[in-house]
């Protein structure tokens, strides 16, 4: 009987351990998420797991954030994990997935197959690297290129990279979670630049961005699905092809002038970017449209309404 109840105790001990530990962490006492709603959300389980690897920087005074909105013009962006450190800010990406993992660093999306059956589904996601280059965009609004960022896109260690095309001399990172300790290391080995004030200074500006309201939340999500609406769901229509090269056969009047501007939207035809011309002449003075850059391979155009 003794023996029994030992045992019993043992394995209760063993079961609860991990739960206690995590309410021991900074990521529990930032985001208050429980320890079961983490351990049942991939996405919240993926950006905890970030954070166990890199934990021990907090002895030498690095800080953690998680899930922080950082404002932009008409809504918000989303970065699941910073840490502050002497070297810079890391922000990390996460992406808890399985499967065969597709994309290059120029797509829109980048495609994940998972297996089903004798066949396979695939599901495709907002390319990872572009996510993080406007999270670095709008954090660089508040502190300014003083400050060094790193752009660390982190993927399982259940996925495979079946084809994934990154260059080689980037200035981010693309990796599977196993890898984070090791590259981290890598870079953190720099220089110090951040002073501990100055890792504190960042982390109380940034902090309240991580507690904000479910309503924020939601219109994140909200404009999120609207930027993707806005690419995926507009016909294209025929438009004067601007900068096309002129022959006898084709026009012999003067090039209609445009100005152009950039946007956050990509091609949804072939992943380039994506740019916003106003015609300054002609019958269509006045009037906006979306152009791909990567004319005059692709030929995607559709009006700005």
């Amino acid at each position: 009987m003794i023996i029994t109840a030992i045992i019993v105790i043992i394995i209760v001990i063993l079961v609860t351990q991990p739960e206690r530990d995590y309410k021991k962490t900074n990521y529990y006492n930032t985001t208050h998420n429980p320890y079961q709603k983490v351990r049942s959300d991939l996405g919240l389980f993926g950006e905890y797991m970030c954070y166990k690897y890199l934990m021990d920087y907090e002895k030498t005074g690095a800080r953690f954030l998680f899930n922080t909105y950082i404002p932009r013009e008409n809504d918000t962006t989303e970065v699941d994990v910073i840490m502050i450190h002497s070297t810079g800010l890391y922000v990390l990406e996460s992406k808890n997935y399985s499967g065969w993992i597709f994309g290059t660093d120029t797509n829109q999306y980048w495609t994940q197959t998972l297996p089903q059956g004798n066949k396979s589904i695939k599901e495709k996601f907002l390319n990872p690297v572009k996510q993080n280059e406007t999270h670095i965009k709008y954090l660089k609004k508040l502190f300014g290129e003083g400050v060094p960022f790193y752009s660390i896109v982190v993927f399982s260690e259940r996925c495979t990279f079946k084809s994934l095309t990154v260059k080689q001399d980037a200035d981010y990172k693309v990796i599977q979670r196993n890898y984070l300790r090791r590259t981290i290391d890598e870079i953190a080995s720099r220089p110090p630049i951040l002073t501990s004030e100055q890792i504190e200074s960042i982390y109380n500006q940034l902090y309240p961005y991580t507690q904000v309201t479910e309503t924020v939340k939601q219109e994140h999500i909200q404009h999120i699905n609207q930027r993707i609406n806005q690419q995926q769901n507009v016909q294209p229509i025929t438009v004067p092809v601007v900068n096309a090269p002129v022959t006898e056969s084709s026009v012999t009047s003067e090039p209609i002038p445009f100005t152009e501007e950039p946007t956050d939207f990509f091609c949804p035809d072939c992943g380039a970017a994506i740019i916003l011309k106003t015609a300054q002449g002609g019958e269509n003075v006045g009037k906006q449209f979306y152009y791909c850059t990567n004319y005059p391979k692709c030929t995607y155009v559709k009006e700005r309404i």
